[in-house]
Parts: structure tokens; sequence; C-alpha cells
């Protein structure tokens, strides 16, 4: 949760600021040194996606998203994996590389678990096994994830949060016969 909250922290405004006065308020905000301390806007990417929209080029558009999802999972949400890693359960982050699953895969039934990308001896909580599962070029949420039309992606998107995440539930698991009980 800790990561999820930074995550939208990190972005959630610059999104709101892009979306109702364009890139000029991101870069009057970087200029003037407005941003968050610590976590400043990158506005390289912000720039490139300003300009993929402006030409009408997806290749700019999906390379600023990737640099931007690359940044949110280097540098935003790993210290909350961090702090896992360090004060979470021994072992708890095995179970939740097992564990974890595409947000992607139940539409496209694309890319796969976490696990079976990276293997069963993968760390979760570090940044570069995350980072190949999402990026590999088979079978990486990334290129599901792009792969998706405009209107799916969005369809996606649109979806309530409770809705998606029930379906990643250890509970939706379980009652599917997918989680074996272990102890």
């Amino acid at each position: 949760m800790k990561g999820n909250y930074d995550i939208f922290d990190d972005l959630a405004w610059q999104f709101r600021a892009y979306e109702t006065s364009g890139i000029w308020a991101l870069r009057h905000v970087r200029t003037k040194g407005l941003d968050t301390p610590g976590r400043a806007i990158d506005i390289l990417y912000w720039n490139q996606l300003w300009r993929g929209e402006y030409s009408s080029s997806t290749t700019l558009v999906r390379t600023a998203n990737y640099e931007l999802t690359n940044r949110e999972q280097q540098f935003i949400v790993q210290p909350a994996w961090d702090d896992f890693a360090t004060h979470g359960v021994v072992g708890l982050e095995y179970l939740l590389g097992v564990l974890a699953q595409s947000p992607v895969k139940d539409v496209v039934g694309g890319a796969d678990s976490f696990t079976s990308v990276r293997g069963l001896t993968a760390d979760i909580t570090a940044f570069s096994d995350r980072w190949v599962w999402i990026d590999d070029a088979s079978k990486g949420i990334w290129q599901d994830w792009t792969g998706l039309s405009t209107g799916a992606r969005t369809g996606m998107v649109t979806i309530p949060l409770s809705t998606r995440a029930e379906s990643f539930s250890i509970f939706y698991i379980y009652s599917l016969g997918l989680f074996p009980i272990i102890w």
C-alpha cells in the first residue's frame, strides 16, 4: 500500500497539471523548483510526451510512458519495497513473488506471472527482477500493455480499483483452487 501511495503522490498531481494546463504547468513548477523535494519532475519525459502528442507520434508517447514507468519502479516505489524486505516477515517476499500476476494477463492472456518470467529464486522486492518482469520482450507486462488497443487500455484503467483488485486477492485465488495450502 505504501508503494501505491508513493506512486500516486508522485504522479497524480503531475498528470492533473498536464491534463489541465499542458506541459507549461509542469515546466513552470520545475523551473521554479516547486516540485516535491527529493522527487523532482522528470521534465525530459513529460516534454517527450508532449512532443509525441503534439506531433501524433505514438512512438514518442510510448517511450515517454515507458521511461516514466521505469522511474516510478526504480526510484519512487523502491523505498517501500526496501522497507518491506528489511522489516517484513522473512520469506514473505518469496510468497509475494509466487503470487504476483500480471494485471494485463487476464485481458490479453499474454504476460506471465512474476516467477514464470524471473524464476523461483527471483526477488520481487528488487527493482532489477521486477523490471525484467515488466520489460521482458516475449513475456513482459509492458509488451502486452502496449499491444492493446487504445480502447482496451482505456477500458482497463476505468475499471474501479476494487473490482480489478478482486481477481488478485489471495481469497479469490484460493477459491479457484489455484493456491494450495502449504502450512
